[in-house]
């Protein structure tokens, strides 16, 4: 037979090799979306610990914190690689209802909707309207991400009376460069969660002078800012989340990804949004 090979009189047919190939390759998938989450959040703990190491005069995590701390990231970067491939269908309009308040989310680099929807789902629960903006190209310049989110946050505010922007990672830095040059009637708060707001002083040590990122800064004083990060965040060290002028929140044992997951760190964000109607935040 054509295709096929003899042995002991029963064919093998060329359709059983692959699928032993295709069960590899699956298996293989498997163990990259396993391992690859811990690797690389290994990789990430020991560079900031290297470049950044831990403030002496901070009081150190007991290990086993350290230890659930390290697994929940994991844990939770395996979520944001399962779910990433979803986040770029266009989902159905959120937000709707004129009148009600109304909370802005802002995805950080590379990340999509899916990084959000833990986030939406809890605001949405709580009684907010909720809105997450689209991801802009990756290779998109910050000025063309704070184009793409000024579009979201004008069709927001056109239907809402109040909003209220929550941006994460690099969002914050996108969302911050778009409200201090062109700010927006209606937009209440901005708060940024794990997002760069400082960054090293020219010739200073590791655990010496910052200086803001963006010099002359006056947008804190001009709206009401609130920045949360994490002690345990290998993306953004401590010391270049705080954000100069805005209310400071730190929170303890929280990775760079769980801060969308943490039930504590949306418990702070609840505190610190102006309830929505008819619910307590």
């Amino acid at each position: 037979m054509i295709g096929n090979v003899e042995y002991e009189g029963k064919p093998l047919c060329q359709d059983s090799w692959s699928g032993i190939s295709a069960l590899r390759v699956t298996r293989v998938l498997c163990l990259v979306v396993v391992f690859l989450p811990a690797l690389v959040t290994a990789v990430s703990y020991v560079r900031r610990w290297c470049v950044h190491p831990r403030d002496p005069d901070a009081e150190p995590l007991p290990f086993t914190v350290r230890a659930v701390a390290f697994l929940g990231e994991c844990l939770a970067s395996t979520a944001l690689i399962l779910t990433w491939p979803f986040g770029w269908w266009r989902p159905a309009r959120r937000g709707d209802g004129n009148g009600r308040r109304m909370i802005v989310l802002v995805p950080g680099l590379l990340l999509n909707r899916a990084a959000l929807w833990p986030l939406r789902r809890r605001f949405e629960r709580t009684g907010w309207s909720v809105v997450i903006c689209a991801s802009p190209p990756w290779r998109a310049s910050l000025d063309g991400r704070a184009h793409g989110l000024a579009r979201c946050l004008a069709d927001a505010t056109a239907r809402h009376s109040s909003v209220t922007v929550v941006a994460f990672g690099r969002g914050g830095e996108v969302a911050r460069h778009l409200l201090r040059r062109h700010p927006h009637a209606g937009i209440d708060r901005l708060v940024t969660l794990g997002t760069l707001h400082q960054r090293a002083a020219p010739g200073a040590g590791r655990w010496a002078r910052t200086a803001p990122a963006v010099p002359e800064d006056r947008l804190p004083y001009e709206m009401e800012v609130v920045a949360i990060y994490s002690d345990l965040d290998a993306v953004v060290p401590t010391a270049y989340a705080y954000y100069p002028g805005a209310f400071n929140i730190e929170v303890r044992g929280v990775g760079h990804v769980s801060l969308l997951t943490s039930r504590r760190v949306f418990e702070l964000l609840a505190e610190n949004v102006a309830p929505a109607d008819g619910a307590h935040a």
